[in-house]
């Protein structure tokens, strides 16, 4: 399931918005969209404090894109199929504790 991810943002309120790639961006809930994998983001990840991807039939989080969210604080992502998270966001979450 490949779509964009300016169209699934989903803002804290729960409204669906589009994102412009200059506007700020805290908080991307991504929770209950039954999504298999995540989308190629086409927006600057490191405005991203908190990221919600619970609730999906995720098996994995690319290293990738883990390395860009530089400024996320809550990483929700109950719910899943996940067996491990990447070492780098495992890392970043763990020093912040």
């Amino acid at each position: 399931m490949m779509i964009e991810l300016q169209q699934m943002m989903r803002m804290g309120d729960g409204s669906r918005r589009f994102m412009e790639e200059e506007e700020r961006l805290d908080i991307v809930d991504l929770s209950g969209l039954s999504m298999d994998s995540l989308p190629k983001p086409s927006l600057n990840l490191t405005t991203i404090c908190k990221l919600n991807l619970s609730n999906n039939n995720l098996q994995s989080i690319p290293e990738s894109l883990t390395a860009r969210l530089l400024n996320v604080v809550a990483f929700d992502v109950h719910s899943n199929q996940l067996k491990c998270l990447p070492t780098p966001l495992a890392v970043s979450l763990s020093s912040r504790l």
